[in-house]
């Protein structure tokens, strides 16, 4: 049975913006708020005019463990039209989604002012989450209703590691070429805490939410066409929603597994030669590739490896505990002109056997995986593949699947091929490995 590990850190429990390193911000001005003062040194006119602006629109959100009253986690927030309406992201109010029995949300204003709040409709895919507060204060902020140029200034802002409300200055670089979630990068440093801030415009205006940190000036943020979406669909409720939002996570997850790997299917999977072999290659243009090889003096073997994966930024955040949504594949090769067949195919089965990919997922997540193994004919080559599958126990209708498959063709070519895909169902995973294998060919 094969051993796979999930202990692979991602994120923390309330926000995708940590960076990865302690970076120098850019332009960065730490705003310390006390009620009816706000401390400040040397803003530029523009980051001034932001401030006073939007200030009054922000807000801490909180989630509080009910038995204790502590925080469990904090994150920041805007308020919008309609009055009452507050944006933030799915990340940060993940812990209510997850135990809404166990937490309560709240929103503390400039003022200090704590305001209790009611979740009232999320979007997993986007990370993005919208709450009501009762009786909410005037001020709100209005979204950008026009494309926003390459290269404008852009202010983000938040409350980072409980230290006050922050402003972070940087640009506008359009959204990412290639991204399956069409997020913007920002050249500004985000932190822990400014998760579901504002990023504006010089007019005040949202562009985007603050949702990650790749480090060195690389932020990503959240469309603000997704936040219009989410409001407009509040507005105007579907027939059939679900209320529970576990299951109306499940579903829009279901959907979006539906559409990506759904794409990968409707057309012949692209293929690149290896050795011999003519193995899977991008499967989709927000994938990344890879590749490289040894050929140290003295060794009685060759090995190539090739791999594509999504990158982190695009995986999707259901907990602290568990993280889905993504898709990833390698090809290992081994030659050898010296090693005779056994010894290869012992080389082969090494390399079948050995650890599998990590998905992180908690116990309480998912069940334990159940794999097949079995010997399978395709086009001429004979594999050993396992397909692994383990079942969400919280959102129904959703598996992680592993598959891999060895072929050892000719006398001194060996091939040892795994695809791993994260929050899909059934039916697409057993569809996609049975394609991504029929895709293999040995060169003739």
């Amino acid at each position: 049975m094969p051993t796979f590990q999930t202990n692979e850190p991602y994120c923390c429990p309330c926000s995708r913006t940590i960076p990865r390193d302690r970076l120098r911000w850019l332009w960065t001005v730490l705003l310390f708020i006390a009620p009816g003062l706000v401390h400040s040194a040397e803003l530029s006119p523009e980051a001034d005019k932001v401030l006073h602006q939007v200030r009054g629109a922000l807000v801490q959100v909180q989630v509080n463990d009910t038995s204790t009253g502590a925080k469990a986690c904090t994150g920041t927030g805007f308020r919008v039209l309609p009055a009452g309406s507050v944006v933030t992201n799915y990340h940060v109010v993940s812990p209510f989604v997850e135990f809404p029995k166990l937490h309560r949300i709240c929103c503390i204003a400039p003022d200090k002012t704590e305001i209790p709040a009611t979740l009232i409709d999320i979007d997993v895919v986007h990370d993005l989450a919208l709450l009501k507060v009762a009786n909410p204060p005037p001020d709100t902020i209005s979204l950008l209703d026009r494309p926003a140029e390459k290269g404008a200034r852009i202010f983000a802002l938040g409350f980072p590691f409980e230290l006050g409300l922050t402003v972070v200055e940087g640009l506008y670089n359009d959204v990412v070429k290639e991204s399956l979630h069409g997020r913007i990068h920002f050249a500004g440093s985000l932190n822990s805490g400014m998760s579901g801030g504002p990023a504006v415009n010089v007019s005040g205006q949202v562009m985007g939410v603050n949702v990650w940190s790749r480090g060195n000036q690389a932020s990503l943020l959240v469309p603000v066409d997704f936040v219009k979406t989410l409001i407009d669909r509040k507005q105007r409720p579907s027939v059939g929603e679900p209320a529970d939002f576990q299951k109306k996570a499940c579903q829009q997850l279901l959907e979006h597994q539906g559409r990506y790997i759904g794409e990968i299917l409707s057309r012949p999977l692209p293929t690149v030669e290896l050795g011999g072999y003519r193995v899977p290659g991008k499967l989709a243009p927000y994938l990344k590739c890879w590749g490289s090889s040894s050929h140290e003096r003295g060794n009685l073997f060759q090995t190539s490896h090739y791999s594509c994966h999504m990158e982190n930024e695009e995986f999707l955040f259901l907990s602290n505990d568990q993280i889905t949504g993504f898709l990833k594949f390698s090809h290992f090769l081994i030659t050898s002109r010296q090693l005779d067949r056994i010894r290869l195919y012992k080389r082969c089965q090494a390399a079948f056997k050995s650890g599998y990919p990590s998905i992180q997922a908690g116990r309480d997540d998912v069940t334990s995986f159940d794999c097949q193994t079995r010997f399978v004919t395709s086009k001429g080559l004979t594999f050993k593949v396992v397909l692994c599958l383990r079942a969400y126990k919280q959102h129904l209708g959703l598996y992680d699947a592993v598959f891999r498959a060895a072929s050892l063709n000719e006398n001194d070519t060996a091939l040892v091929t795994t695809l791993v895909m994260a929050g899909v169902s059934y039916s697409n995973a057993v569809d996609l490995a049975q394609r991504y294998l029929e895709s293999i060919q040995w060169k003739k």
